[in-house]
């Protein structure tokens, strides 16, 4: 049989334990059961449902935390207060509005972390980069977000990031802009060495011992897919158009190479090439 007074002891140890519950709840306001400080926001004192950072909201969890079978999930009440990622979710071209798990706001970004912890932890980044266009691979692969996203004013800017390689890689190019800005024709992302390079179309060495260089034939060095062939032959603008008169269409022949492939003196096809001087002589 159960002591009565074992029975009222162990209730009002109980009772008292619940009491100290309910009053470090009510002076803490849930703090105390906490995990960690909540991040204390940005250098930009930007409002949003009324408080400036998460962390004014360390005494209100159910500000963020919904209770279960609630009829407004954890991601309602980021987007009640984040109205701009609400519109994003809704534009699938977007980075939100890309991303499958975008209702789960919290696979991507994570709180109880410190006044200064990170917010942003993303999943998955090669999808998502390749979703829009910027497939991370190479020497972009091991990169931290903060290299390529940096905080501006505080803030950490994912819209704005350069897609390109000059966008990032202007200061890097020993080429100081004679070759354009289509640095991925000769270059990859693995290094910037080794670079491929094919001039397949008209032989480097052509009717020389060793290769011409580059100001040989390309004399405008802001435009390297503009050439001429007066650097090296005595010809004249008014003698090639006299030898080809009847041939070639006058607005090509600056354009050697269509006819001349490889530079040979007679070329394989093309307007004014053998095959074509032999149809217009049949």
């Amino acid at each position: 049989m159960m002591n009565p007074l074992g029975s009222r002891a162990s209730l009002t140890v109980a009772f008292v334990a619940l009491l100290g519950v309910a009053t470090a709840w009510t002076v803490a306001g849930g703090g105390l059961f906490s995990p960690g400080a909540l991040h204390a926001g940005d250098t930009t004192a930007t409002r949003m449902g009324g408080v400036t950072s998460h962390a004014e909201l360390r005494r209100d969890c159910a500000a963020c935390h919904a209770p279960p079978f609630a009829a407004r999930d954890m991601a309602a009440r980021c987007t009640q207060c984040h109205t701009d990622i609400q519109a994003e979710r809704r534009d699938t071209t977007s980075l939100h509005g890309a991303i499958a798990a975008t209702s789960a706001c919290t696979s991507c970004h994570t709180e109880h972390r410190g006044a200064d912890g990170m917010l942003t932890d993303a999943r998955d980044l090669g999808a998502i980069h390749a979703r829009f266009g910027f497939v991370l691979d190479g020497a972009h692969a091991p990169l931290t977000c903060a290299r390529c996203h940096a905080p501006v004013d505080g803030r950490v800017r994912y819209a704005d990031t350069p897609t390109t390689c000059v966008g990032c890689h202007e200061s890097d190019d020993t080429h100081r802009g004679e070759f354009g800005a289509d640095c991925a024709s000769c270059h990859t992302t693995s290094t910037w060495e080794g670079a491929t390079f094919e001039h397949d179309v008209f032989p480097l060495d052509h009717g020389a011992r060793r290769p011409s260089s580059c100001e040989t034939c390309h004399t405008d060095r802001t435009d390297y897919t503009r050439y001429t062939c007066y650097g090296c032959h005595a010809h004249t603008p008014a003698n090639v158009r006299r030898e080809h008169e009847g041939e070639v269409n006058t607005t090509n022949l600056e354009d050697c190479v269509r006819c001349h492939v490889g530079g040979r003196e007679h070329g394989e096809g093309g307007e004014g090439g053998r095959g074509e001087r032999r149809r217009r002589r049949d």
